[in-house]
C-alpha cells in the first residue's frame, strides 16, 4: 500500500479471533517483495490468526513500513468479528498479509489492485 491508500483493516468474513501475535520489530521496507519475505518480517507485525463458525483458519499479518511504525489494534482474543468490521490500522506506508486454509479457493491474481469492500481476494469452498 502507498500513503495514498487506505490503511485500515477489514474482516474479510464472519470470524472469531483466537491468537495474536504482535512484534516491535525494526525499520526495513514492508513494499519490498521476495521469495521468503524476511525483511519484512523483521518490522514491526501484528499477526492475527482467526477461526470461521465451519472452524476454517486464516491469519492477517499486518506489516508496518520502516517510515510507519505505527500498528493499531481493534479486537481482542475471542472476540467474533462480522464482516466488514474493522480489525486494525496501520498509519502510512504499510503492507497486508492475508494467509488462507486448504478450505478456501483464492479468486485475486498477482498484482491486482486491491480495493477495501470491493476486492474478493478467496471464498469459502464448497464441502461435500
Amino acid at each position: 500500500m502507498t500513503p495514498f491508500d487506505a490503511h485500515y483493516q477489514k474482516a474479510p468474513m464472519l470470524s472469531t479471533l483466537i491468537d495474536e501475535e504482535y512484534e516491535e520489530g525494526r525499520l526495513f521496507n514492508a513494499m519490498k517483495s521476495g521469495e521468503k519475505m524476511s525483511s519484512t518480517f523483521q518490522n514491526e507485525y501484528n499477526s492475527l490468526l482467526f477461526k470461521t463458525p465451519e472452524n476454517y483458519k486464516f491469519r492477517i499479518i499486518q506489516i508496518a513500513w520502516f517510515f510507519a511504525r505505527r500498528i493499531v489494534d481493534y479486537i481482542e482474543i475471542d472476540q467474533e468479528i462480522k464482516q466488514w468490521d474493522t480489525i486494525g490500522l496501520i498509519k502510512f506506508w504499510s503492507q497486508v498479509s492475508i494467509i488462507l486454509d486448504k478450505h478456501f479457493e483464492i479468486i485475486a491474481k498477482k498484482w491486482d489492485k486491491v480495493i477495501d469492500w470491493e476486492t474478493i481476494l478467496a471464498k469459502k469452498k464448497v464441502t461435500k
